[in-house]
């Protein structure tokens, strides 16, 4: 499942432009990261397959408790752009989670412990700027 740079063609804000491909496209995952719009297809059963063992890992783990939590597609707000923002396959998250709500329902990136993206067989482009771009700003965030 790669994702797609999506082509700007009026001056309205990125986030309105990504709200709207999402009211289009129900199901897509839109993301705005290095000030470029991403939108990914719907995802499939193997990926599905994937993120469950990976969540069923993490509750054998007790990584799902009191002090954190194991969530799908909760987005994480960039410092890179204004409008940045990504959304993880999985995340852990400081339980506290929803007291980090920033806008646009992304959350403050100081709330988050780990994020995990799952590629596709197209891994070159899944591996491009999206996970750089994590990457950089979840360290950036960690050393603040």
């Amino acid at each position: 499942m790669s994702a797609t740079a999506v082509e700007r063609r009026h001056d309205r804000p990125l986030i309105a432009e990504a709200d709207r491909i999402m009211e289009r496209l129900p199901g897509c995952r839109v993301e705005i990261i290095g000030s470029q719009i991403l939108a990914s297809p719907l995802r499939d059963g193997p990926h599905g397959e994937v993120l469950t063992e990976l969540m069923r890992s993490f509750f054998s783990a007790d990584l799902h408790d009191v002090d954190s939590c194991v969530l799908q597609g909760i987005a994480l707000w960039l410092p890179t752009e204004p409008e940045d923002y990504a959304i993880p396959d999985l995340s852990l998250v400081d339980a506290d989670f929803e007291d980090h709500r920033i806008e646009n329902n992304c959350y403050d990136p100081v709330c988050f412990r780990m994020v995990l993206e799952v590629t596709s067989r197209n891994y070159r482009t899944d591996l491009g700027t999206k996970v750089t771009v994590d990457v950089e700003q979840i360290i950036r965030v960690g050393q603040n």
